[in-house]
């Protein structure tokens, strides 16, 4: 049994990351449509799905519970306490979610496209300033439904996995097997064998996360060897902004790999090595909720268009303040 139960404060403080992920992109939307000059175009409309995309996931967080555990050769992805009450509704809502995450990783790469070829292809940016757009519109969503696609035939529960996870779900959750909704992959049989579909999980999760990363990699490496010399071309107003985006790019490709994906790398290869051993991967599986308000804060904090205009309604809320507070001061004053 786990020495301490993670699941319980995970299940309410989804409630607090929601609102809080709400507020913020819907502030980034709101600036974005509203107060930034600069940011149009293709560009404009990326930011604006992302932090949608980012509010989807987040509500299925909070709604579906989605949760991690490992035991020994085996992982489960399960609803902790699902709201939408049919098991098979939820069982899909799972693999939607899932599907989710996979187009913010999708979405993220194709921005950097997009800055790679504003840069050095300008003649290719017609593919995002045209109809030809939806060319990626269908990669976000394919790579989507491919998550959920692999979930559901290649991680399907079956009757020899739930029993292998029953035991430690029952003691660490206190769940029954049979009407827990969710995802069991184990990927050695009963007698030792590999159960290839489970192990084609993990590798495509693992493939599909390797290709966003190579073109992210690609895209971010050449921008950043070549970025002075194009820029040197550029008004300083306009190069100033090219290098903030550039920075923000980077920092959201960063810091979500750092806390998320490398944390979860070896939660999902763990079955892979067949280690003795029972944990609430969860733990770390709920950060994955703070990706869409991490990647909202980094862009309003580094892009001078989003930070001006945060400090100076700030400044004007401020100093009317201050300014009601004078009025009342003076009022006791006469009153007196």
């Amino acid at each position: 049994m786990a020495w301490f139960l993670f699941y319980p404060f995970a299940v309410q403080a989804s409630k607090v990351v929601f609102v809080s992920t709400v507020f913020i992109n819907l502030c980034l939307i709101y600036l974005t449509i509203n107060r930034t000059k600069r940011i149009t175009g293709a560009y404009k409309y990326m930011i604006i799905m992302f932090s949608a995309v980012g509010i989807l996931f987040t509500f299925m967080k909070t709604t579906l519970h989605p949760y991690l555990h490992s035991h020994n050769s085996g992982i489960m992805f399960f609803s902790l306490e699902p709201d939408w009450g049919r098991f098979k509704a939820v069982e899909v809502a799972l693999m939607v979610y899932t599907g989710v995450y996979s187009a913010m990783i999708s979405l993220l790469a194709i921005q950097f496209v997009f800055r790679y070829w504003a840069l050095f292809c300008d003649e290719k940016l017609k593919y995002f300033n045209t109809w030809r757009c939806v060319v990626w519109f269908i990669y976000v969503f394919l790579i989507g439904m491919g998550w959920s696609f692999m979930i559901y035939f290649c991680a399907p529960s079956d009757p020899y996995s739930r029993n292998y996870m029953k035991d430690s779900l029952y003691e660490t959750y206190q769940m029954n097997v049979e009407k827990t909704v969710g995802f069991f992959i184990v990927v050695r049989s009963e007698n030792q064998s590999i159960r290839w579909h489970n192990v084609a999980f993990i590798a495509g999760l693992l493939l599909d996360l390797v290709i966003q990363y190579v073109i992210v990699i690609y895209c971010g490496t050449t921008m950043n060897q070549k970025m002075q010399e194009k820029l040197a071309n550029f008004s300083i107003a306009n190069r100033r902004l090219q290098e903030q985006l550039f920075k923000t790019l980077v920092l959201q490709i960063t810091i979500p790999s750092i806390i998320f994906h490398l944390p979860f790398v070896p939660v999902l290869c763990a079955p892979l090595f067949n280690l003795q051993f029972d944990f609430e991967s969860g733990m770390i599986y709920c950060l994955f909720s703070l990706y869409p308000s991490i990647d909202s804060i980094i862009l309003m904090s580094v892009v001078h268009d989003y930070r001006s205009e945060i400090i100076s309604k700030f400044t004007i809320t401020f100093s009317d303040e201050k300014y009601y507070l004078r009025i009342q001061e003076a009022s006791k004053c006469d009153i007196g």
